[in-house]
C-alpha cells in the first residue's frame, strides 16, 4: 500500500482468520491488520497460510515486531497458549495480594 496521511512508509495489509483468543473479549472471526514492510520499520512478514501469534491492543489496526507478534507452527499453539495463560494467572494472583 502506498504512503498516505496515516503511514510514513509503504505498508502491507492482510486478512487473518481468528482461531483462538487467549485474552480479550469477543472478536470477529476475521480481522484485517496492517504492518510495515519489515526492513527498518519493525514490520511483520505476512505470508498466506502461515500461523501467527498476534499481540495487539483492542483498538490497534496494525502489528509490529516489538509487540511480540510472530509466526508460529501448528505444534506450538497449545504450548504458547498455556504459557501465556500461566503468566496471566500469576499476574492476577499478584494483584489480589496487593
Amino acid at each position: 500500500m502506498p504512503v498516505d496521511d496515516h503511514h510514513k512508509w509503504p505498508w502491507i495489509e492482510g486478512r487473518f482468520e481468528v482461531r483462538m483468543i487467549i485474552k480479550g473479549g469477543a472478536q470477529s472471526k476475521e480481522i484485517t491488520l496492517t504492518t510495515g514492510l519489515g526492513r527498518s520499520d519493525c514490520g511483520i512478514g505476512m505470508m498466506v497460510s502461515w500461523n501467527y501469534i498476534i499481540f495487539k491492543g483492542r483498538n490497534d489496526t496494525g502489528i509490529g515486531d516489538p509487540s511480540g507478534t510472530h509466526v508460529i507452527e501448528n505444534f506450538q499453539v497449545d504450548e504458547l497458549a498455556e504459557r501465556i495463560q500461566a503468566i496471566m494467572r500469576q499476574q492476577q494472583s499478584k494483584r489480589r495480594k496487593k
